[in-house]
């Protein structure tokens, strides 16, 4: 059997009276696709909300690669993508400023983040548009 990388046991994330997430049982092991479907409101972004830890949840137990999402997000963020449903980057910043923001938020530590992201400029063939505003 495969390794599991997200297991939610009775899972829960209340505002207020409103249950966004309710008791959500769930297991996903290594190689496996999954899709979240569901009206506005369903919980679908709180869920992943909480899988790296920027949501913290109300009840139940949420283990991502083996890890608490509450108590290790920066583990789980170094090993899962997570792509939003709206433009995260800031429009008031430059394309590596935005790098280096996203290279913390990963856990790049402060002494490699501009050499790494200036690598990956490279990689990407973009170097050039480094100091360019985003639009």
């Amino acid at each position: 059997m495969s390794t599991i990388q997200i297991q939610a046991q009775g899972l829960i994330k209340s505002f207020g009276e409103f249950k966004a997430v309710n008791e959500v049982n769930l297991t996903l092991h290594q190689g496996e696709c999954f899709g979240l479907l569901g009206p506005n409101g369903a919980g679908k972004s709180t869920f992943i909300s909480m899988t790296y830890g920027s949501v913290l949840r109300s009840g139940g137990d949420l283990k991502v690669f083996g890890y608490d999402p509450q108590t290790h997000s920066r583990e789980i963020k170094k090993r899962l993508g997570v792509v939003t449903q709206d433009n995260a980057l800031d429009e008031g910043l430059t394309v590596i400023e935005n790098m280096m923001i996203y290279a913390a938020f990963l856990g790049v530590p402060k002494a490699d983040r501009k050499k790494q992201v200036e690598k990956l400029l490279e990689y990407m063939n973009i170097a050039h548009k480094k100091d360019s505003l985003i639009q």
